[in-house]
């Protein structure tokens, strides 16, 4: 970094197809993902040099039918060969569509797109929701070996251990949680070279902030959470997302 410049804010997760409009100041780093096909079309045409895109399958968005999985997987396949920089995801697990998504069926589309990723030697964005057993045992069996982000964390240590020994960089969230001793006790144990930040934008708790105030308002809390100060935290976050940019 420049002497006497001051590091930009680094989003490790929005989502920036369901935001358009909103102002991105031009040292703001942000990976914008499309967890649906409908939105990769929006990303495809990203044309702003300080959005990195991911391009996934989410859980919530496989097919009612099963026989229509696989073309939709060879779709984004054709998409990430077309877009050289482009990540993998939004993907990953989500107990909460079970009951129309079984794990089988998720896990089918998980691994297709990290075994994909692999291939393409492109980084990952991932996902889970009262899943992080099973992503962490996914993951341990393919061992994929690209740079991975378990997106919005807040798990127990023992699964964030299992996520680290995999090369994984934790990506946390704004939310109540912060507020949770317990969650606080977590997030201090995490080392500092494996931490991330994101705004999960626009799926946050406080709707009535702009973008930037949920950022910013975000940094903040968490450098007084580590006890260091914002641009040390922001040159922190944004040298650990290097990985996921350059």
């Amino acid at each position: 970094m420049v002497k006497g410049e001051k590091p930009g804010l680094f989003d490790a997760h929005m989502h920036s197809a369901h935001s358009s409009g909103f102002p991105l100041p031009a040292e703001k780093i942000l990976l914008s993902c499309a967890a649906s096909p409908r939105d990769w079309p929006a990303l495809l045409s990203e044309s702003r040099p300080e959005a990195r895109i991911f391009l996934g399958l989410h859980p919530a968005s496989l097919p009612a039918a099963h026989a229509e999985l696989p073309p939709l997987l060879e779709q984004l396949s054709a998409h990430l060969y077309s877009a050289p920089r482009a990540g993998v995801g939004e993907c990953g697990l989500d107990r909460r569509y079970y009951r129309s998504h079984d794990r089988k069926s998720q896990e089918e589309a998980l691994r297709f797109q990290i075994r994909l990723a692999v291939s393409l030697a492109r980084p990952l964005n991932l996902h889970q929701v009262r899943a992080a057993g099973a992503l962490a045992e996914v993951l341990e069996e393919e061992q994929p070996g690209t740079p991975l982000i378990i997106h919005g964390f807040k798990e127990k240590k023992e699964t964030a251990e299992r996520f680290i020994r995999l090369g994984a960089f934790l990506s946390f969230a704004p939310g109540r949680h912060w507020e949770d001793e317990s969650f606080l006790t977590l997030f201090r144990a995490i080392p500092r070279n494996r931490i991330l930040l994101e705004s999960d934008w626009p799926y946050t708790e406080d709707p009535g902030r702009s973008y930037m105030e949920t950022m910013k308002a975000h940094y903040e809390a968490v450098s007084a959470v580590l006890g260091i100060d914002k641009e040390e935290l922001c040159e922190l976050v944004k040298r650990n997302g290097k990985v996921f940019t350059d």
